[in-house]
């Protein structure tokens, strides 16, 4: 079993316009039992395939876009495959990403209907708490 800080990642968009609101980072998931007829990820079905990866890299290359984040009123996208299927690690991204973007997205299927649900796990803070995370980054 892997560590909450591990997970399987097919790939990263790093400029994507199609999946919410302005740029999002996009970080598709490895994996998913559901092979949707229509599925536009087929290539990410595949459990074991993927590359291996730990959430304090992760939100480092995150952390380099930013501001092309901030400035479009965009944020990180979670996809995949079938995100919940590393529900661990996409909980540990989450926590650690909620005090440097303000709008994170989590697109999961629901398990018994296959049907998509889309989650926006909205992490608004104040215009001071936003103004407190840019100062630190600047550090």
């Amino acid at each position: 079993m892997m560590e909450n800080n591990l997970g399987r990642v097919h790939s990263i968009e790093t400029f994507g316009t199609v999946d919410g609101p302005g740029i999002r980072f996009v970080v598709f998931m490895q994996g998913c039992p559901l092979k949707c007829m229509y599925c536009h990820n087929r290539d990410t079905w595949e459990v074991n395939a993927g590359n291996l990866t730990n959430v304090d890299d992760l939100v480092a290359e995150i952390k380099r876009y930013i501001p092309y984040i901030e400035s479009s009123n965009g944020g990180v996208t979670v996809s995949g495959g079938e995100p919940l299927l590393q529900a661990k690690f996409v909980t540990c991204l989450f926590k650690k990403l909620q005090e440097l973007i303000d709008k994170l997205n989590l697109v999961a299927r629901e398990i018994l209907t296959g049907l998509p649900v889309i989650r926006a796990f909205n992490t608004e803070k104040k215009e001071e708490k936003r103004a407190d995370r840019k100062r630190k980054r600047e550090r």
